[in-house]
């Protein structure tokens, strides 16, 4: 979108004076996370970026997380103007959590709802009176996911919080135990009633003070990504998340990731995109140089690898030369054979 071509001319113009530096590849994603990151910003608390722009998948969380923060001031503070005026064409009828786009939104209404959408996720009520929370869709109960009972068992969809709470500030256990399973009534009868109950208040569940905070809508963002990957482990997803564990130079991790993507340039990754014409290997001259064989198979890599395995004791445990070499030939054979892995 040209509205935020300005934030690319700018990445774009930093990136370009860093070529003449001699900044590792590892040296570069430190200054993307640590400069880069910062020039959306502002533009990031107030749009939401197409992704395109955004580029890192953490940028996309970030920039939903900053949005998350204009919608907890709409939703704490409504007689701002800002609320007054979004509440006349957004949500007349309604509190801000049930506005919708409608018709012809704003880029900054689409911008914050989709924060709000985050937001929601995170919300619970603290429980004062119990005379707005609702027993079965609200948000209330601490412990379960997005915080509403597993199992309700009420034929009265519109009963309240209060109905369970018994004249002397009890939780009702008869009650309880007629409506909800175990499980949803030990988590129920963990929340506090204060002998002077106060009116019931939605509150971010993530922060120690219950107000929402950007960093605590980061990680809980990132969270959810995580737990939304539906795709089962393999083997090589393990390996990869024990490697990234490992407290390694970025260049080489960085390194590791090329070679399994395929982005080194050897020669026939630039013969296939027509930057070289002759993909065989400059040292041995009669095999295609595939980043397998550069690194693996060629008579050059072998005695490099054979000069490596020198360095450990072979009585003591595997050389952990034969280790990288056993896993990454088993890589490089599944990539071959099939598209589907990871």
């Amino acid at each position: 979108m040209n509205h935020f071509s300005g934030i690319t001319d700018r990445i774009w113009k930093l990136l370009n004076s860093w070529k003449e530096q001699l900044f590792s590849i590892g040296g570069k994603e430190v200054l993307l996370k640590a400069i880069v990151q910062s020039i959306p910003t502002y533009a990031m608390s107030y749009f939401r970026l197409p992704i395109k722009e955004t580029g890192f998948k953490n940028f996309i969380h970030f920039n939903q997380t900053l949005l998350a923060k204009q919608a907890w001031r709409l939703l704490k503070n409504l007689d701002s103007l800002l609320c007054q005026v979004l509440r006349h064409r957004y949500f007349l009828h309604g509190g801000f959590l049930e506005a919708i786009e409608g018709r012809a939104p704003s880029l900054t209404c689409r911008s914050i709802l989709w924060g709000k959408e985050l937001l929601k996720q995170g919300l619970q009520f603290r429980i004062g009176f119990g005379l707005n929370v609702n027993c079965k869709s609200d948000p209330w109960i601490p412990g379960q996911a997005f915080f509403r009972p597993l199992v309700f068992k009420g034929t009265n969809p519109s009963l309240l919080v209060v109905d369970l709470i018994t004249p002397q500030r009890q939780w009702d256990f008869t009650a309880l135990q007629s409506l909800f399973c175990q499980v949803d009534i030990d988590c129920i009868r963990t929340i506090p009633l204060s002998l002077f109950p106060t009116d019931d208040i939605l509150i971010w569940h993530h922060s120690s003070t219950g107000c929402y905070n950007v960093k605590s809508g980061y990680q809980f963002a990132t969270n959810l990504a995580a737990r939304d990957e539906t795709s089962p482990p393999t083997s090589a997803a393990n390996w990869w998340q024990f490697f990234w564990s490992l407290k390694l130079p970025l260049k080489v991790r960085i390194f590791a990731w090329r070679v399994f993507h395929e982005v080194l340039p050897v020669a026939v990754v630039l013969c296939r995109r027509h930057i070289a014409d002759e993909p065989k290997c400059l040292f041995c001259h009669h095999r295609l140089e595939s980043i397998s064989h550069s690194l693996f198979w060629c008579s050059s890599a072998q005695e490099v690898w054979n000069l490596t395995d020198l360095a450990f004791d072979y009585h003591c445990r595997p050389p952990l030369a034969v280790k990288i070499f056993s896993f990454m030939s088993q890589i490089s054979f599944r990539r071959i054979n099939s598209s589907s892995l990871l």
